[in-house]
């Protein structure tokens, strides 16, 4: 084994022919991951090993040839789908299903028709995984299976791939002995309008099946028939003691547009009661619980229901959610900045009449203040958008929606607080590099998250003023260290902030430093195609050779095809195995 490493080792790279290249997205967080990659030598390494007597071993070798992210490897995936295992057949088709390359969606196809139970579980959770709208009838002939869980889970992937079972396969279903083939059944029937047969069915299960069934077809028959025709089972599912019910008596009564009595359930003891309530006035709009949900939104100490009742006011319309933002800023604002102190709130001189709980509230509400500003295009807080921006320091979470709502809002006043918020932001950006060996906290406060997004503000207000706070950024070090997440964001905002004979010095430092991050190099090649930078032509030349990623692999060729107008080949990216099988017998 070990002189088969070696000499495969050596195998030499193809380099892979394309068109043109799609422009790259922007990596909304400042961070790129690189996928897992197996060169042809790799590939060849795992195929060997599953030849391997023991079906464990060949198991393992599938799962890591599925990470190889190589079309080599679907050969090899193919061929064991006959393996004399039932375990390792399927493991093949869950490899096709993860690998998800040219080819891989025959495999999942075929193994829909296998005879095998596990092979079969496999196809289907692989179906839905590559979005095959494609398997539809060997799906549909699934429903019908002996084993429940292939029929229920066959159901599941059509409902996943909004495929709508035929109503006769879907009416068997529904009569099915199975409560997992029932409910599974009833959450496809509401994809589509059903004939009277399946909404007689439907009207059976929510009478009387087991509490998830009958709540899962009370809500797709309250999309198919009108409120008198589902009165009783509403009215029933209202009172039951299983919360899940109740919840599915809101939910039928959102779908059938009485805003009013699902609005009684916004002080349901069940929070999952409360979140269809919630939804409902949202989307029916009903304004006349406005207020409570503005109430819900501050007060709930769960995040899910915070989110929920936030986008319901927002649902609502500026008439009602801008002045709760308006007050919200006024009210908490002074709040977040006393419960954060007159220092950086890791500072245990900070005052202590706040809980850790008291100040992330405080934050997370005026968070949602702002972003209901922006979801309402209105710039009626901005003045005490503004101030925020100006005095909370900048590790405080708030600053996050603060900046975005600001930069999205492209009002002006914006631009200067904003500017000296990334300052002060930079001024603390070399202690946290620093401070990350050392068991102690930094004397300057920072936050990546609050960097990246006030730089995107800045850059959406088109604040050239920013551009020296970027630079520094972009040139902040300590260790060997750089920046991840602020240094991307800067590389993307030069693009809308800097003239070529500034942004090409800044974009050359990371395309040249090994230390900088892949998401920064992805950001800094980006930026110099939509620029056309001919003088960057031989830096990213050069990254392009070293192959990191496919990602930063695909970026840099598209700047190259943007300067020279000429697509360069795309080399393999380099092998990155992780905890791979080759890797352990070779060590």
């Amino acid at each position: 084994m070990n002189s088969r490493l070696f000499i495969l080792a050596t195998l030499v790279l193809a380099a892979t022919a394309h068109g043109a290249l799609p422009l790259p997205q922007r990596l909304e967080d400042g961070k790129l991951e690189a996928r897992w990659f197996g060169d042809d030598a790799n590939v060849l390494l795992l195929a060997d090993l599953l030849k391997d007597e023991d079906p464990l071993v060949r198991e393992r070798a599938l799962a890591d040839l599925s990470q190889t992210d190589n079309p080599l490897a679907v050969a090899h995936i193919r061929r064991m789908t006959q393996d004399p295992s039932p375990h390792v057949r399927s493991a093949a088709v869950q490899a096709a299903g993860n690998l998800g390359v040219g080819g891989c969606d025959e495999i999942v196809i075929e193994a829909l028709e296998s005879p095998d139970a596990p092979q079969l579980h496999a196809a289907i959770a692989a179906a839905g995984r590559l979005n095959l709208k494609s398997a539809a009838g060997r799906l549909e002939k699934l429903v019908a299976h002996a084993d429940a869980s292939v029929s229920a889970g066959a159901l599941a992937a059509m409902t996943q791939l909004e495929l709508p079972c035929p109503d006769e396969a879907l009416l068997d279903a529904l009569n099915n002995a199975s409560a997992l083939v029932q409910l599974a059944a009833a959450q496809n029937a509401a994809i589509a309008p059903r004939q009277d047969k399946v909404r007689e069915a439907l009207a059976r299960l929510g009478a009387d099946g087991e509490p998830m069934v009958r709540g899962t077809a009370l809500v797709a028959l309250a999309g198919a028939a009108g409120p008198a025709q589902i009165e009783d089972l509403v009215r029933q599912a209202l009172i039951a003691e299983q919360p899940v019910l109740r919840a599915a008596g809101v939910h039928a009564l959102r779908k059938t547009a009485q805003a009013h009595r699902a609005a009684g359930f916004l002080d349901d003891a069940s929070a999952p009661v409360r979140l269809a309530a919630i939804e409902a006035v949202g989307e029916l709009k009903y304004e006349p619980a406005a207020d409570k949900v503005a109430a819900i939104m501050l007060d709930s100490p769960d995040m899910q229901t915070h989110l929920a009742a936030r986008e319901a006011l927002g649902e609502l319309g500026a008439d009602w959610a801008v002045p709760h933002a308006v007050r919200i800023l006024t009210e908490l604002g002074d709040s977040l900045h006393a419960a954060h102190g007159a220092v950086a709130r890791w500072d245990k001189s900070a005052p202590q009449e706040y809980t850790a709980e008291q100040r992330d509230m405080l934050a997370r509400n005026v968070s949602a203040a702002a972003w209901l500003l922006a979801r309402c295009n209105s710039d009626a807080g901005m003045d005490q958008m503004v101030k925020l921006i100006g005095k909370l320091h900048v590790d405080n979470s708030a600053m996050v929606e603060l900046a975005r709502s600001a930069g999205a809002l492209g009002d002006a006043r914006a631009a200067q607080p904003l500017v000296g918020a990334l300052e002060r932001s930079t001024k603390g950006a070399q202690e946290h590099l620093i401070v990350s060996f050392f068991d102690r906290p930094p004397s300057l406060p920072f936050s990546p998250e609050v960097a990246v997004a006030l730089t995107r503000a800045l850059a959406d207000l088109k604040a050239t003023q920013a551009l020296p706070s970027i630079d520094a950024a972009i040139k902040t070090s300590a260790r060997g260290m750089r920046l991840v997440e602020p240094v991307a964001a800067g590389a993307d905002a030069l693009f809308d902030l800097a003239d070529a004979a500034t942004a090409e010095p800044l974009l050359k430092i990371i395309l040249e430093d090994s230390s900088f991050s892949v998401g920064a190099k992805y950001e800094a090649a980006r930026t110099a195609g939509r620029m056309k930078l001919a003088a960057l032509l031989p830096q990213l030349q050069q990254q392009l050779a070293e192959r990191q990623c496919r990602s930063l692999i695909n970026a840099t060729a598209w700047a190259i095809e943007q300067i020279t107008g000429q697509s360069p080949d795309l080399p393999q990216p380099l092998a990155r195995q992780g905890d791979w099988i080759i890797r352990t017998i070779g060590e």
